[in-house]
């Protein structure tokens, strides 16, 4: 098994790092091609989609990693996954079309808003999509349908408009509603594909088969998806906290903030690419010694990697901001510092998220998540009037909360120790 991760990790180490440092790309062209407050509109609409589509995915996502780990799952019971996204993405994208064109958000056209509404379904079936091809074992491919081509298509367009026209936050918009909608395309086709080509057998999906699917499935979907739905609200709830209180500047700033401490995630992002599936391997194989030696090894290997580029993020963040995002964007640097730390608890916890939603604490996860997103509910505007640096102290403080309740959760509850000690 150790040679496979080992080989494993090798292969997903440059798609894992492209992907998330084209992510981060796209995030240092908006900062300089828009003006502070367009690209704090940009960071708001691109986080709200981002949320809707975890809905639209409606935790299929996840279950396919459990279904295709061995237990026993069928060509069509993956298909009737894909047809109960298609329908949870339109919904959600339909809903969110509608209320952006009624509310003529940041006074962009009907035809932008719109296809931020398409732009939901189509992030859903890519990382759905992605979910499959890496539980198939194509494990860059995989990644990057999830992470890679979404903001690589972004920045190929706003590359090739820029030589015509100047950029707008319309047309930066318009270029990741289109790059979403190709992403999916491709990256379902060969995920569906792998699926024929593993299971030439199975039977095609039907009605029936998609009812008895969604019944069977509706209570541990559910809470999947609220789980994913939360922790992805938990995260960002400053972005909306600063937008109700009309910063959108200080939207600006704690986005790139959150996006530097993020680097931090890398060697956890790259490692839950492979892990996931071996994961859910072993705990429905009940080889909780297995896993948990394998947790806490990746844990610390992590951690002991990001220590380095974490001290060197909180020693030189002002120099680092201004390379990167230009010397006007200078207050990104204090609220960089604070979430740098929030970025060593997540690792020193080891893969909390990823281990309650494969082993059946989908529960306990949205109970967490809920709970670390009440303050944000209850004091969020308050918040808010300390700007981006407030906003990062309360995220870090309650990030230390969720690492260890969820660490003590999953020892308790499962016997699984994935943290540093």
């Amino acid at each position: 098994m150790r040679g496979r991760l080992r080989g494993g990790t090798a292969v997903v180490l440059a798609a894992r790092c492209a992907a998330i440092l084209v992510s981060f790309l796209l995030t240092v062209v908006v900062a300089r091609v828009l003006s502070v407050d367009e690209a704090g509109v940009f960071f708001v609409l691109f986080t709200t989609v981002t949320i809707v589509a975890t809905f639209g995915r409606y935790g299929v996502d996840t279950l396919v990693m459990k279904l295709l780990s061995g237990s026993g799952a069928i060509h069509r019971d993956i298909l009737s996954a894909f047809g109960l996204v298609a329908l949870a993405s339109s919904l959600g994208g339909t809903l969110l079309a509608v209320g952006l064109v009624g509310t003529g958000y940041g006074r962009l056209s009907p035809i932008a808003l719109v296809a931020l509404g398409l732009t939901v379904p189509a992030l859903a079936f890519a990382v759905v999509a992605g979910s499959i091809l890496r539980a198939s074992g194509r494990l860059v491919t995989g990644v990057m349908a999830e992470l890679g081509s979404v903001p690589g298509l972004t920045i190929t367009v706003l590359a090739t408009m820029s030589l015509v026209s100047p950029l707008s936050l319309e047309i930066v918009l318009l270029a990741f509603a289109g790059a979403a909608i190709a992403s999916a395309a491709w990256s379902t086709v060969i995920a569906v594909g792998e699926l024929r080509r593993q299971r030439p057998e199975a039977d095609a999906v039907d009605v029936t088969r998609f009812k008895d699917f969604v019944r069977e499935n509706a209570r541990s979907l559910t809470m999947l998806m609220l789980s994913s739905l939360l922790f992805y609200a938990v995260v960002w709830a400053p972005i909306f906290a600063l937008t109700a209180a009309g910063q959108f500047a200080e939207v600006t700033y704690f986005t790139l903030a959150m996006r530097l401490a993020s680097f931090l995630a890398l060697i956890p992002s790259i490692q839950v690419a492979y892990l996931a599936p071996e994961f859910a391997r072993l705990y429905y194989a009940r080889s909780i010694g297995e896993l948990n030696a394998l947790a806490r090894r990746t844990t610390r290997r992590a951690l002991a990697i990001v220590a380095g580029p974490a001290i060197l993020l909180v020693a030189a963040a002002e120099p680092i901001v201004s390379v990167l995002f230009g010397a006007d964007l200078g207050a990104v640097a204090e609220p960089t510092r604070v979430l740098v730390l929030g970025a060593l608890i997540t690792v020193a916890a080891g893969q909390t998220s990823q281990l309650m939603l494969l082993c059946g604490l989908e529960w306990f996860a949205l109970i967490l998540n809920a709970a670390i997103i009440a303050p944000w509910l209850l004091f969020g505007l308050f918040i808010a009037q300390g700007g981006a640096f407030a906003a990062a102290l309360v995220s870090t403080g309650l990030t230390l909360v969720f690492a260890a309740t969820a660490v003590f959760g999953l020892r308790q509850m499962r016997g699984l120790h994935p943290s540093v000690r």
